[in-house]
């Protein structure tokens, strides 16, 4: 995918944007992540203290005659919740050095095409009039 720019002011406009977008994600990630931290630690002494035994799944166990199932086990929300903050925190890094290097183009009015993955810019094409 490409997306045209007048020039690498409006570019680092939509680079700061996306970092923006990015770390407010990571918070929530990492905001999640501690919180089924949190929960987990209360869950594992729930566990405990009434004998359920973990599967590799879910937890199950009994409360007298009921039936206790706590689907998925906390570990699994968390890990996914860090590997993708993880993502998310190579992104930012990226765009934040992507960013640095544009700083010493910001000042010229030329019009660029820059093809992206997963919104990071990949290639920078300054467009000539016959680009």
């Amino acid at each position: 995918m490409y997306r045209d720019f007048k020039n690498v002011k409006e570019l680092i406009e939509y680079i700061d944007a996306k970092i923006a977008e990015y770390k407010r994600q990571l918070g929530e990630m990492i905001s999640k992540s501690d919180e089924i931290r949190r929960i987990h630690e209360t869950l594992k002494n729930i566990n405990q203290r009434l004998g359920i035994k973990e599967s590799a799944k879910h937890v199950e166990g009994r409360i007298g005659d009921v039936r206790l199932i706590i689907v998925p086990v906390p570990e699994i929300m968390r890990d996914i919740y860090e590997t993708y903050s993880e993502s998310l925190s190579r992104r930012i890094n990226k765009l934040v050095e992507i960013r640095k290097h544009l700083e010493a183009l910001a000042g010229y009015e030329l019009p660029i095409r820059v093809f992206m993955s997963s919104d990071i810019p990949e290639v920078i094409v300054i467009k000539t009039e016959t680009s």
